[in-house]
């Protein structure tokens, strides 16, 4: 009889139990702020020899500071293990704290450059869902991206800023963003945030729509909000639904939170609430191909309107001068400079 020490709060879909005579190597990452995490990775003894345990080892401690330094919330669970197994039906599978990996990324020959980085990219995206899907869990399978989307978004975001793949995301255009592109074009396409009433629903669900295409609306709504605003709402919605569930509400409203910060007051909140929300719509309703124009979202009036000379007012009064609103300003130049002309004669 063996004793285990009481287990954190897990969804129930990431559970897992590994036996058999499996290899075992064992180590420990000891963390900027000192906690000593325990690591473990485990194959078959007939694979042994083809485990390479330093490289994987050093990567997930590189993983797991960068994961925990960019959502500002220590990695949740007492140990992380990798566990490379045979006949896995996918590449990997995110078991809170034991990660479950098919063997058949073990190479049995030297790794191609292209083969490690991809390999790599797995670990890491596996890695990033200990806070996205396990810390914190879509309340139904019709959030599945608040899962997938993520971790496929902090993958290739972890290649690029560690230095492992500075062009990760041109990779990520081409081999995911384009499989999205081709699967939005199917009769079966559907929503970022798409319907699953049933568990087949769910099932059918997993495709690059939920992935790739969620990830690259994540990117985009990073890109417009700003990496340390997008980032900070990210922060909050783990600490706000740490060990409970979310839908995409929360998530919207948590990066509302970051983007209009105490020092930007009123100057983003007249357009930052109508762009989240149009963002919030698109996810919900719409599949295939979408064209958003952005222009009539953010400036819905006439040049030379009081409402749009009021905006222009508060982006030249304002100290410091926000970046977020400079972009749009200089991306509409043609309608501020009609703008500014008519104030000149009014």
């Amino acid at each position: 009889m063996r004793d285990f020490l009481p287990t954190t709060r897990l969804p129930t879909f990431t559970t897992t139990v590994v036996a058999g005579d499996y290899h075992l190597v064992t180590a420990s990452h000891l963390t900027p702020g000192g906690r000593r995490i325990p690591l473990e990775l485990a194959c078959r003894a007939g694979m042994a020899a083809h485990l390479d345990a330093g490289a994987l080892f050093e990567l997930a401690g590189r993983g797991l500071d960068f994961y925990a330094g960019l959502f500002g919330v220590d990695y949740p669970y007492r140990k992380y293990g990798q566990v490379f197994v045979p006949e896995l039906s996918c590449g990997a599978s995110e078991d809170a704290g034991c990660v479950l990996v098919s063997e058949r990324l073990l190479s049995r020959s030297r790794l191609t450059a292209a083969a490690e980085e991809s390999r790599a990219g797995t670990l890491l995206h596996e890695m990033a869902h200990m806070w996205f899907g396990d810390l914190v869990t879509q309340q139904w399978w019709d959030d599945l991206w608040l899962s997938e989307s993520f971790a496929d978004f902090c993958e290739y975001h972890a290649r690029s800023r560690l230095g492992r793949s500075p062009d990760a995301w041109s990779t990520f255009s081409v081999n995911e963003k384009a499989r999205a592109f081709a699967d939005d074009q199917l009769p079966s396409a559907h929503p970022v945030a798409s319907d699953a009433t049933t568990l087949s629903e769910a099932i059918a669900n997993f495709d690059q729509i939920s992935y790739a295409k969620g990830a690259s609306v994540l990117r985009q709504l990073a890109g417009y909000a700003g990496e340390q605003e997008f980032f900070a709402g990210l922060r909050g919605y783990l600490t706000r639904h740490a060990y409970g569930n979310a839908r995409l509400a929360d998530l919207i409203d948590a990066v509302a939170r970051g983007f209009i910060q105490p020092e930007h007051g009123d100057l983003l909140a007249c357009y930052a609430g109508r762009y989240l929300a149009a963002i919030e719509d698109i996810w919900a309703s719409s599949s295939g191909h979408q064209r958003v124009q952005l222009g009539a979202l953010l400036f819905p009036y006439p040049a030379a309107s009081p409402e749009l000379l009021t905006m222009i007012e508060q982006f030249l009064t304002a100290v410091p001068r926000d970046p977020a609103l400079a972009r749009l300003l200089r991306d509409h130049q043609d309608t501020t400079q009609r703008a500014l002309r008519s104030r000149a004669l009014t």
